[in-house]
């Protein structure tokens, strides 16, 4: 069982804070809230945890135009555009292909 949190800056060689204790199960999902700056984290124990790191500790984030632009450079133009807009996986881009296709015609009566 893993039930610890880590965050890690790219350019150290360990991580910035390691956070044990603070779920009695796994970690599910880990998402940064809009002020770059709170870490969410929830657990398969139903439980929900904010993690505040301040900002002179990981770094500004970069306005939304000069990151768009750094994705851009760096991935191109899909990324971006947002996660949105790039396949999950092969399968779900078949399906997508399939669902877009006509429907066959109706098979004719005599």
């Amino acid at each position: 069982q893993d039930c610890v949190v880590s965050v890690w800056v790219t350019c150290q060689p360990k991580a910035l804070v390691v956070v044990r204790d603070l779920f009695k199960e796994d970690v599910l999902d880990l998402s940064w809230a809009a002020d770059g700056s709170t870490l969410l984290c929830c657990s398969m124990d139903g439980s929900v945890a904010a993690i505040q790191i301040e900002p002179h500790e990981v770094g500004t984030p970069l306005p939304p135009a000069e990151q768009a632009a750094r994705l851009s450079q760096l991935y191109g133009a899909a990324a971006a555009a947002g996660a949105a807009d790039l396949p999950l996986s092969a399968d779900l881009l078949a399906l997508e292909a399939a669902a877009a296709q006509p429907p066959p015609p109706a098979p004719r009566r005599a």
